[in-house]
């Protein structure tokens, strides 16, 4: 890189100046590519949080629309509940506990580590 001439430096003073702008330029560039890749880490570790949270949401998505069918069919038995209609309702609770697990898995914040 030329730098602008200034008057009364010698050949030495000339040549220092330079192998200093040199060194800066290098610093320069090193900080230039540290950001970057500290950048290529905050998005892998962004879309490594999406994928968590879109696969938690596709779980409970699907365990509340299978719960709204064993519902819907325990609502449509006549009468009380019959043996078969109490293992309806455990599985029902059961399905729920996975669910409430499901969501409280989800993570809430930045993963730690994340630079």
């Amino acid at each position: 890189m030329a730098i602008f001439a200034i008057g009364g430096l010698s050949r030495t003073q000339e040549a220092w100046l330079h192998a200093q702008v040199d060194a800066i330029n290098q610093t320069l560039a090193a900080i230039k590519a540290a950001i970057k890749s500290q950048g290529t880490q905050i998005m892998a570790g962004i879309a490594t949080f999406s994928a968590q949270v879109e696969a938690n949401f596709a779980l409970i998505k699907a365990g509340i629309l299978a719960l709204d069918d064993k519902i819907t069919a325990l609502q449509n038995s006549p009468g009380t509940l019959s043996a078969s209609d109490q293992a309806a309702l455990d599985a029902i609770v059961a399905d729920s506990a996975v669910l409430a697990t499901a969501a409280s898995a989800m993570p809430s914040v930045t993963p730690a580590g994340t630079p």
